[in-house]
């Protein structure tokens, strides 16, 4: 190969590691979701508390250190300290606006954060180096839905019971409306319809990838079918969205290293992570044992959504734009003193 073949023009993009990590992720993915499947044939359905129990570990393992590096997604690392000022500032008001916005008006808020949820899943889905045009953006909210939406397709009484629990509302009526019906019939009709335009793609370019991906999201709304809604909805959140997102984080830290990248993934997440840990501990504790289930649903699903909405601001990383030299350079030199850091941790 010659030397002309193998130099790259500068912002030229190429495969960093985080897109292969991401490809094998997917790939097992399909995996977790056949098992899932499986077992909601196999083994008898969970109750509405040992579910929330599951949601709970696995939102404090998985969730909450994907949306405790916010602060390093959204502000340059080499940035000035009021500019960490202004975001936190700002990230803490838009978590206070979501609180209070529930208050006021439960319903609708509750509309606003499955939406909002919808569309940042979908998010994930995109290819990670396109913009998100307009057609794009329609796929992204059909492909986020699946988490909203499958619920409501396949397990309707069960879903509004839970979401009828979190607004003090009695939401059983929605499932005999046609507007209802309808709806999911025309999502679920665009759901196999892109399906089948990613596995045609895909044999066309003999690409495995998307055929993996249109597998992995049939297969999880398939998961609500046959598993309770909490325990579907948490191996969806916490082992493909968070994990997806975290590896396209730790990437951004660090683009020529998968272990620094994890590594300023784990030490930036751990302080927010611990703390939240620690405040839902003390409301554990101080849970009053004749309160009821519905409570303890409001309590963890309000807490998500008052941090769902600084973190959809923010959006899902999309891969550095040029995984070149340069890039890698700089990248390198900006982690520099938290790599030090690390070190200095290790060595005592």
């Amino acid at each position: 190969m010659t030397a002309r073949a193998e130099s790259k023009r500068p912002g030229q993009a190429s495969h960093g590691w985080g897109e292969r990590l991401e490809a094998g992720h997917r790939r097992a993915v399909v995996g977790i979701a056949l098992v899932a499947c499986l077992a909601g044939l196999l083994v008898p359905e969970l109750d509405h508390a040992t579910q929330f129990a599951v949601l709970a570990v696995g939102v404090g393992a998985f969730a909450l250190p994907h949306g405790a590096v916010d602060p390093w997604v959204a502000v340059p690392q080499d940035a000035p300290r009021r500019a960490w000022l202004r975001f936190v500032t700002f990230y803490l008001a838009l978590v206070g606006l979501a609180i209070a916005a529930w208050i006021a008006a439960p319903l609708g808020t509750l509309a606003t954060f499955l939406v909002a949820s919808a569309w940042h899943f979908g998010q994930a889905e995109l290819d990670r180096d396109r913009p998100a045009f307009f057609a794009d953006g329609i796929e992204s909210l059909s492909a986020g839905a699946t988490a909203i939406l499958g619920p409501l397709l396949f397990r309707p009484d069960e879903t509004l019971t839970l979401l009828g629990m979190l607004v003090d509302r009695d939401l059983s009526s929605i499932a005999s409306s046609a507007a209802f019906s309808t709806g999911l019939g025309v999502w679920l009709v665009s759901r196999v319809v892109s399906w089948a335009q990613r596995i045609a793609m895909g044999a066309a370019k003999r690409d495995a990838q998307p055929v993996v991906i249109a597998l992995g999201q049939a297969l999880w709304l398939l998961s609500f079918a046959v598993l309770p809604v909490l325990l579907a909805f948490g191996l969806y959140f916490c082992l493909d969205h968070s994990v997806r997102h975290g590896i396209r984080v730790a990437e951004r830290f660090d683009p020529s290293s998968p272990s620094a990248g994890f590594a300023l993934f784990v030490a930036r997440a751990m302080p927010a992570t611990l703390a939240t840990l620690l405040l839902a501990g003390a409301a554990w504790l101080s849970w009053s044992p004749g309160q009821s289930e519905a409570s303890a649903m409001q309590l963890l699903f309000v807490g998500l959504a008052a941090l769902t909405l600084p973190h959809v601001a923010i959006g899902v990383p999309k891969r550095p734009a040029a995984l070149d030299e340069s890039f890698t350079a700089t990248a390198s030199r900006r982690n520099s003193r938290s790599n030090g850091y690390l070190h200095g941790l290790r060595r005592r």
